[in-house]
């Protein structure tokens, strides 16, 4: 709870932050599904899980037009599945629950109320919660503190008066450890879709 208070908070002051004269701000939540593998530094990596996340984001503009500073907050449900049977078909599960905070500059393009956008940057995740099937406990008993990873991703926006959703798909990489032990280091790799609905307030 502390960690997501502090997202909060960070992402609350960078809304607050004076921009040029006329420029706006969005303000909103997000929600998306989540398909993502563990890659794994010893034996083979996992297959696909689904999972979801849920957020809050602003979109700050920057005195360059084309370029805003995207700043998000959010719980992500990360993981894997794992063939443990051989001929059986018996799979092992691992759902790892993430608080997670990125920065990205972002640019856009568009014509009147619809618009493109992409956007790269930096993320860090922080574990909250490990849950897997009894046969993978050994290998997911210490989480790492911290996750360091990077996004990048992009998509499409429809404005309405002062309301607009966007639709987008991005990749995250994870480059630490999320779990570290005597089976190995483990990290995630996710593709996500996500919807964003979003608030334009004119400063």
């Amino acid at each position: 709870m502390r960690t997501l208070t502090r997202v909060l908070v960070s992402l609350a002051t960078l809304a607050s932050v004076p921009c040029v004269a006329n420029a706006q701000s969005v303000i909103g939540g997000l929600a998306g599904r989540v398909e993502s593998r563990q890659l794994r530094d010893r034996g083979e990596d996992s297959d696909t899980r689904a999972g979801a996340m849920v957020g809050a984001f602003v979109d700050v503009q920057t005195p360059v037009a084309p370029l805003s500073i995207l700043a998000e907050a959010f719980y992500a449900q990360r993981g894997g599945r794992f063939d443990l049977g051989g001929t059986s078909g018996l799979q092992g599960q691992v759902q790892a629950d993430v608080l997670g905070f990125t920065v990205a500059p972002t640019l856009h393009a568009g014509i009147g109320t619809v618009s493109v956008y992409a956007y790269a940057g930096p993320m860090v995740e922080t574990p909250v919660r490990t849950r897997f099937t009894g046969e993978l406990a050994p290998a997911y008993r210490n989480p790492t503190g911290q996750i360091f990873a990077v996004t990048a991703g992009g998509g499409l926006g429809v404005r309405s008066g002062v309301w607009s959703v966007r639709v987008e798909a991005r990749v995250v990489e994870e480059l630490s450890a999320a779990f570290a032990g005597a089976a190995g280091d483990f990290r995630h790799r996710s593709k996500e879709i996500l919807v964003r609905l979003g608030r334009t307030a004119v400063r």
